[in-house]
Order: C-alpha cells, then sequence, then structure tokens
C-alpha cells in the first residue's frame, strides 16, 4: 500500500523542516510549501491525505485554504496563536484537530494513525465498489441507474470519515439502507448500527431512549436502563424522522452534538458519546425549519453532509 501523503503548509523554514523530517520517520511521504499559491499548486498536482496548515501565511489566512481541499483529506490547523473565532471558523470548515505550536508530536502520531486508517479503508471501499458496482449492488443498496451510481459515490466519499449525515427523502426511499452503508463502510462497521424512530416513540419515552436512565430516576423506573447512545458506542446511531423530535430533546441532542457529552435521565454523571450520528427526515430540512419542526442550529450540525 502507497504511503499517506502529507501536506505541510507552514511559512517559517525551520518549523516546516523539523516537521518534514519527523514525518518521513514516521513512514509517510510529506510535502512542504509555505504560501498559500504554493499549497494550491500542490493540491492541484497531488491529493493529500492530511493537510498541516499554518494560519498566518505570507500571503493570506490559512483558513482560505480551506474550501480548496479534498473533502477526503483530513485537516489539522498549527498554528502559536488561533484565537477563539480562528479556532471556531477552522472547526466549522472541516478541521479534525487544532495544534499549538510547538506541536505535540505524541497527538500528532495519534492523528496520523487515523489517517492510515481512513486511507485503507478508503482503498478498500473503492476497490469492493468496483467489483459490486459490475453487479448492481453496494451494501444492502441494489440498482445501477446514473442516480444510484451518483449516490453510491457520494457515500463511499463519506462513510471513511466521521461526518455527521443527513439523509432527506420521501417515506418508502430507504433513506435507512443508505444509512446502513454508510456504517457498512466505514471504520465503525464492527461496532453496532442502531435504529431509532423518532418519530414512533412517545415523547415521554424518547429522552429515556436517546439517553437512559438511572434507577428511581421517575414513576416506573425500577431499573438503570441505557439509551441508544450507550448502547451504540463505537458504532453508528441513525435518527430516523429527525424532525419529529420534540424541540426539547433537539436542544439536548444539539448539546451532545456540540460537547460530545450526555447524562442518564436522573443521573449526575457526564457520560461520552462515541457514536457517529446519521439522521434522517421525509421533510425538506429548510423547510422544516421555517415551520418551527427543527432547530436551525441543530439542522447546522447535522448537515454537515447532505445525502
Amino acid at each position: 500500500m502507497m504511503k499517506p501523503v502529507v501536506l505541510v503548509v507552514e511559512d517559517d523554514r525551520s518549523s516546516r523542516d523539523a516537521l518534514l523530517q519527523w514525518l518521513e520517520r514516521e513512514n509517510v511521504d510529506p510535502r512542504g510549501v509555505e504560501t498559500l499559491a504554493e499549497a494550491d499548486a500542490a493540491l492541484e498536482a497531488e491529493s493529500p491525505d492530511l493537510v498541516l496548515l499554518d494560519i498566518d501565511l505570507p500571503d493570506g489566512s490559512g483558513l482560505d485554504l480551506m474550501d480548496r481541499i479534498p473533502d477526503h483529506a483530513g485537516v489539522v490547523i498549527i498554528s502559536g496563536n488561533a484565537t477563539v473565532d480562528r479556532t471556531v471558523e477552522a472547526m466549522r470548515g472541516g478541521a479534525i484537530d487544532i495544534l499549538q505550536k510547538p506541536v505535540d508530536l505524541k497527538r500528532l502520531r495519534r492523528l496520523l494513525l487515523h489517517v492510515r486508517d481512513t486511507r485503507a479503508l478508503r482503498d478498500e471501499v473503492r476497490s469492493l465498489r468496483g467489483a459490486l458496482k459490475e453487479l448492481g449492488h453496494f451494501g444492502p443498496m441494489i440498482g445501477t441507474s446514473p442516480r444510484m451510481k451518483e449516490l453510491y459515490g457520494l457515500i463511499e466519499k463519506v462513510a471513511p470519515t466521521d461526518a455527521t449525515v443527513l439523509i432527506s427523502g420521501e417515506t418508502g426511499t430507504g433513506k435507512e439502507l443508505v444509512a446502513a452503508a454508510v456504517h457498512s463502510f466505514s471504520e465503525r462497521r464492527d461496532a453496532p448500527f442502531l435504529p431509532i424512530n423518532c418519530g414512533a416513540v412517545a415523547p415521554n419515552l424518547i429522552e429515556s431512549e436517546l439517553f437512559g436512565h438511572e434507577r428511581g430516576s421517575f414513576t416506573g423506573a425500577d431499573k438503570q436502563h441505557r439509551g441508544v447512545f450507550e448502547r451504540a458506542a463505537a458504532g453508528t446511531l441513525f435518527l430516523d424522522e429527525v424532525t419529529e423530535m420534540p424541540e426539547e430533546l433537539q436542544v439536548k441532542l444539539l448539546r451532545v452534538l456540540e460537547t460530545g457529552e450526555f447524562r442518564r435521565i436522573g443521573g449526575t454523571e457526564a457520560l461520552q458519546s462515541d457514536v457517529r450520528i446519521v439522521a434522517a427526515t421525509n421533510r425538506d430540512p429548510e423547510e422544516a425549519v421555517r415551520e418551527g419542526k427543527l432547530r436551525e442550529d441543530l439542522l447546522f450540525r447535522l448537515k454537515v453532509f447532505p445525502l
């Protein structure tokens, strides 16, 4: 397998050279540039697996490069003076991490491991897709029409990442099959895939189904219950008909997406969420926002990659 390609965009020569030498020892294929213009040229010449991006460059902000980096490439911001606003802008732009100078090499090594796993998985997915496409199969889906092939391509693109996915489509169009395919071709494929229909669970029970509850937290709670956020640990949680979720639960879901933490009903311990969220709706999401059925800030968090 080819070595992962890492592009270092850093104007400080000594810092850039030190990173390039360290990366070579980590068995990756590094490239180094010092300006936005050189970075653009490098991206046109070759598609990297990871971009280490300084913010302050001689010809502009490194953040301006974000929308020109391929979606499959991870972006790690390296900066000596990243403000809160710039950090938020970078994360919204798709950065997977932000490293302060001097760079924490142990942390960077963990990121490289993730890049290698993602590269290997993407190559595997591409190989599988090529073989199955001839038979009209892609995961649990079947079809050879141009629209289906386009959908297969989008799933192949997003599956190896941990990006949140929002699937829109009429009832009966196979949204759960799409979600299952995203899970099947992801790094989480050996962990649980748990679907929950947010419109089919009674409003007084859905919070417990999502987050769980402690014994005695309400009438009838005679034992501890683990919600789907716990039961789907390391896997994928499919939130079907998410626009039917009560607004107060949308607020709590938003908080989990923002902080990665949740609490069982009646509990005081903050539990860590390690799930990939795939949501779906049979409504037009933008129209659902206008009608007050879906919070706009939640839509922003869910619609990282729309299908």
